[in-house]
């Protein structure tokens, strides 16, 4: 969490951004320097499913909810496995699916349908997203996430819906083993 922090007197003051709990994030998952070395270290000792996992963000920095069961989706790993017992080679097609999701996601906006005229004053915030001209929106392009009891796009099986950590996680139990 972020934190202001405002010292002074009468009219005289100064105000600070307190940037340290940046400091605990995890790596930026499209930077080079983000291999499947760094995220196998990060991995190693957690009992914990994966999905649950790649939401903490001293893990890999970014990788929300929806973005992590793609990414295990596209790298055909279990969200119910432990962390800590993911091979390498599990680790590297996920490493490199997590960067794919997420340079898709860039590629053609939020999830979120977004209003870019202005005219939906509600909330005031700035929304980053493909341009209005772009011929699909992002959650078009999702496989598993939101599609329980729909056909899977690899295999035709049911996506499944279980619940992690208090968040929804989709995937197929045939692609993506036990």
């Amino acid at each position: 969490m972020r934190k202001f922090h405002f010292r002074g007197h009468a009219l005289f003051g100064k105000l600070t951004l307190d940037t340290t709990p940046l400091d605990r994030l995890g790596p930026e998952p499209l930077e080079k320097s983000f291999t499947a070395k760094i995220l196998a270290d990060r991995l190693r000792n957690s009992s914990q499913p994966i999905k649950v996992k790649l939401l903490d963000q001293t893990v890999v920095a970014g990788v929300g909810n929806i973005y992590a069961s793609e990414a295990l989706f596209r790298a055909g790993i279990s969200p119910l496995v432990p962390a800590r017992r993911l091979t390498l080679e599990q680790i590297r097609r996920l490493r490199n699916a997590i960067r794919k999701v997420l340079l898709e996601a860039i590629r053609f906006g939020s999830t979120v349908p977004l209003t870019y005229d202005g005219g939906d004053q509600k909330n005031n915030l700035f929304y980053f997203g493909s341009a209005p001209a772009a011929s699909d929106f992002y959650e078009e392009r999702l496989r598993v996430y939101d599609r329980k009891g729909r056909p899977c796009s690899n295999c035709g099986g049911a996506i499944q819906r279980v619940f992690q950590g208090g968040r929804s996680t989709f995937y197929c139990e045939s692609c993506q083993g036990p």
